[in-house]
């Protein structure tokens, strides 16, 4: 492995691992890349970063997540001495690979990346603890992938997003296809965030139909973008976007303050349920957004219902617990609510039968244990209109062969209500 005279070590080597740095790991970079293209050979940068490092951090403390990083840095220095290991920074690590005497040496780079997979394998004892310093590695070459360090980085760090998705602990190479969705990716970001600014952005309504009375027992609020030149986008490409870039957060906020307005319009008790990121319940100030959106449009909190997935227990219970007593305390009363040790003893889940999707329904109604639901919700697209909340006329009707949606049938069309599009429901048909 490369290594620098002791005079410099400090400049250009990790305190904490003692591997070269990302400003040493550049500079090198360079070096290899000027001496590809003299020999006409190539070189591959394998980027590398530690598979669920954050949950070492967060479950075992930070001095047993330093102690991971050299346990990485001491098994990646007995990689062979052609090689050179870097620690760019957190749990990112680096290593380049000269392809000397010819260029696409993908199996000879295949060999060096299962090599890496297989010298982390194994698992680690620190301080008592077991840890697994398992990592996703995303690999570009050069010259097809780039010539100069930017690019190279830059579409190694694709592959290993792409390493990521593909269920960790694993490798994958850069193709073009990966720059060119991310290109696509980013041009949503781009527009997203003038989209939440510019109403754009629009509220449909699905029915949740209690089936013992007989009645529409309230809606729940989804989002919709109309995009100017791509038309009605769907929520799969935006959402896990605006998730990873933070836009969820101002997109989060303006679905539950138009949810509220709109909801505060219709009279009765009907309840409205708005779905919340997980990235959204977790950030900071989450509780003031719920108690404005409240103030503002002048809903009475109980009717106003919150839907949190289940993983948000699984990942950090009791900050979610914290958070769901802090907003009772902010106002919203248990009938939207519920308490902590209600949704611990007891979860009640809502199927969706078309999405088939479940999530934690902090409803008004008590939690009891319950078998897994036959027909506990019906939804479909429904203006919130019609008749004081009972079976829209003309719209649904009984029907013993819709067994799958709780014995409603659609009948003659939809009714479908876009809240930035019109002050009344518009009804198609």
């Amino acid at each position: 492995m490369t290594r620098r005279p002791n005079t410099v070590f400090s400049e250009f080597n990790d305190v904490l691992t003692g591997l070269p740095n990302r400003a040493l790991f550049h500079e090198q970079l360079e070096r290899e890349l000027r001496l590809a293209e003299r020999r006409q050979g190539g070189v591959a940068v394998h980027c590398l970063d530690l598979d669920h490092f954050k949950s070492v951090n967060d479950a075992l403390g930070h001095p047993v997540g330093d102690e991971l990083l050299r346990l990485v840095a001491g098994r990646l220095s007995e990689l062979p001495d052609d090689v050179f290991v870097a620690r760019l920074g957190g749990d990112e690590f680096a290593v380049i690979q000269p392809l000397s005497g010819g260029i696409g040496h993908a199996g000879e780079v295949e060999m060096l990346g299962r090599r890496i997979l297989d010298s982390l394998q194994p698992a680690g004892r620190i301080d008592k603890h077991e840890v697994d310093p398992r990592t996703s590695i995303g690999i570009a070459m050069a010259p097809d992938n780039g010539n100069d360090t930017e690019t190279l980085l830059r579409n190694a760090d694709l592959a290993l997003h792409q390493a990521k998705e593909s269920g960790r602990n694993t490798f994958r190479f850069f193709e073009a296809a990966l720059n060119a969705r991310a290109q696509a990716r980013r041009s949503i970001e781009i527009d997203l965030k003038h989209a939440i600014s510019s109403g754009e952005l629009e509220l449909y309504f699905q029915p949740l139909i209690d089936l013992k009375r007989d009645v529409i027992s309230g809606f729940e609020a989804l989002v919709r973008w109309r995009h100017p030149t791509r038309g009605l986008v769907p929520p799969i490409e935006f959402i896990p976007i605006a998730e990873e870039t933070g836009l969820i957060v101002a997109l989060g906020g303006w679905v539950m303050r138009e949810a509220c307005r709109q909801a505060a319009g219709w009279g009765g008790d009907i309840r409205v349920a708005v779905n919340v990121s997980t990235v959204q319940f977790q950030r900071p100030g989450f509780s003031q957004v719920v108690m404005q959106a409240l103030q503002s449009s002048g809903l009475p909190p109980r009717r106003l219902e919150i839907e949190i997935t289940e993983s948000l227990f699984l990942d950090n219970a009791d900050q979610t617990l914290k958070l769901l007593h802090d907003l009772r305390t902010l106002g919203v009363p248990s009938r939207s609510m519920i308490s902590a040790r209600d949704i611990l003893r007891s979860v009640t889940y809502r199927v969706s039968p078309s999405i088939r999707s479940r999530s934690i329904a902090l409803s008004s109604r008590p939690l009891r244990p319950s078998p897994a639901p036959r027909r506990s919700s019906a939804r479909s697209s429904i203006s919130p209109a019609r008749s004081a909340w009972k079976r829209p006329p003309r719209v649904w009707r009984r029907s013993a062969s819709s067994r799958n949606f709780g014995g409603w049938a659609a009948h003659r069309s939809k009714a479908i209500c876009s809240a930035s599009r019109c002050r009344q429901p518009r009804w198609q048909g």
